[in-house]
């Protein structure tokens, strides 16, 4: 299919130029020819000359406007930095300068929104950074100082502040300082307590200016080695504003249109990880609850079995400390370790406090207490992840444990834990069956049984470990609220 023939606006001007000039100029010639004077030479050259006077004219005029358009094309072409040339004073040089001061503000907006869409990119992904950094955190008070540092990179602020409201006081729990303002500004302190009282954001351009500030009232000093701007946000839940935080730069700053609701989409951040982080503690407390109300029923069945599990658990948290596992994995090692003996509830009395040796019978009995654990404990859904360890707190390296036979890495790591500690314990305490080894003997028992009862890592930590220091377990006990390990000194 052909395409439709278009006409320029050249093309245009060519056609009307040749109608006005020649045309005319032809009638003319006709005339004169027809009654005599003039020759046909003399017509023609005037014809001529009319037509190129047109042709000049056409072009001076179609000329720029061919270049406006190829440069419109470029623009919708995304090339937006187009620039005419044309050294002109009437109409078509005026339209040339404003088509240039267009194209000049269009390509300035779009690199202001390319910059600015750039900004909004990598303001996302901080967010989303920052989130997945609460979102870890079982604790974000532990991680406060690092939020801190966080904040003040992204907003490119010289410091950064988090206050925390405890019974009605205002604290600060973290702070982040550069080179220009290396220690916390006491106009920050001065603006907190605003932001608290009125439940919304300050905004301070110059400290020096802000009636909410002694400086800017006259009545205070003016803190030269601090902060000149301050932005400061409220964490608000439900029952107020639990904290502040606040940004602040050592120059005058000018705060942006999204600056504010950048560092209070933060602060609401903060202010919900404090809240699930307190409803975890409570849930915590519940849960020691449940594992001291189950060892206070093991203690009523088997008096060793309540003393053992204390010692057992502050030595295998120890363990595994070092072994490198997580908190939250820590915890559940806790937990294993003060339940890893409840199934023992269902034993019969006469085989649990048998004074002598069992029978193979009476050890196939006992041996069922670690499935009557996993049973009991699957029960209960927060403790269903210590319910493989609880059943496997007996398997051996080797596979000649109980009740899977279960082999080498194949054994949860925290049920191979509580294995060399329940072993190492056993043999230190005394039983109705025989006396307690000295210290030295049951640790060669266990360097001897490494790889084949034991795991050998696990007894190389136990043996580089021992003694136990009480600053190490109470270091852990504390950093996991666990009010049931001792000391081991």
């Amino acid at each position: 299919m052909r395409a439709a023939f278009t006409w320029s606006v050249r093309d245009r001007l060519v056609v009307a130029c040749l109608i006005v000039s020649v045309v005319p100029l032809l009638v003319l010639g006709a005339l004169v020819y027809w009654r005599g004077g003039i020759s046909v030479t003399v017509c023609g050259v005037a014809s001529l000359v009319a037509l190129l006077i047109g042709l000049l004219v056409a072009h001076t005029i179609s000329s720029p406007l061919h270049r406006l358009a190829v440069a419109a094309t470029g623009i919708a072409g995304g090339d937006l930095r187009q620039h005419l040339e044309v050294r002109r004073h009437d109409e078509i040089g005026r339209l040339a300068d404003a088509f240039n001061t267009m194209s000049d503000r269009v390509a300035s907006q779009v690199e202001l929104l390319s910059d600015k869409a750039a900004t909004m990119a990598l303001e996302i992904n901080s967010l989303s950074a920052f989130g997945a950094t609460l979102a870890r955190t079982p604790d974000p008070h532990a991680e406060l100082q690092h939020l801190a540092e966080m904040i003040r990179t992204l907003h490119g602020a010289d410091a950064a502040s988090v206050f925390l409201v405890y019974e009605g006081h205002t604290t600060r729990e973290a702070f982040s300082g550069g080179e220009r303002s290396p220690v916390p500004s006491p106009h920050v302190e001065e603006l907190v307590p605003w932001v608290v009282g009125h439940g919304r954001s300050a905004v301070v351009t110059d400290v020096a200016e802000d009636e909410r500030l002694g400086a800017g009232r006259g009545d205070g000093a003016l803190d030269t080695t601090g902060l000149t701007s301050i932005l400061a946000v409220p964490l608000t839940r439900r029952e107020g504003v639990v904290g502040v935080l606040c940004v602040g730069f050592a120059s005058a700053h000018t705060f942006g249109p999204e600056e504010e609701p950048l560092l209070s989409t933060i602060g609401g951040q903060i202010a919900f990880a404090l809240q699930n982080a307190e409803a975890y503690e409570k849930l915590d407390r519940m849960y020691l609850e449940t594992v001291t109300a189950l060892a206070a029923a093991m203690e009523a069945k088997d008096q060793y079995t309540a003393s053992h599990a204390d010692s057992l658990a502050a030595m295998a948290v120890a363990v595994g400390n070092r072994l490198g596992m997580s908190d939250a994995e820590l915890r559940m090692l806790q937990y294993a370790a003060v339940l890893h003996d409840i199934g023992k509830i269902g034993i019969p009395g006469s085989i649990l406090n048998k004074p002598e040796k069992l029978t193979r019978e009476e050890f196939d009995v006992m041996a069922e207490h670690t499935v009557i654990g996993e049973r009991i404990i699957s029960r209960i859904d927060y403790l269903v992840p210590i319910a493989r360890i609880i059943r496997s707190a007996h398997e051996r390296w080797d596979g000649s444990g109980y009740p899977d036979g279960l082999t080498g890495d194949g054994i949860p790591l925290a049920a191979r834990i509580l294995l060399v500690c329940d072993a190492f314990d056993a043999m230190t305490t005394d039983r109705p069956y025989r006396r307690a080894l000295p210290t030295d003997e049951a640790l060669r028992e266990l360097d001897a049984n490494s790889g084949g009862q034991f795991d050998p890592r696990v007894v190389d930590v136990f043996l580089a470990a021992y003694p136990f220091r009480a600053a190490e377990t109470q270091r852990v006990a504390g950093r996991l609220s666990f009010a049931g390990l001792v000391d081991l000194n």
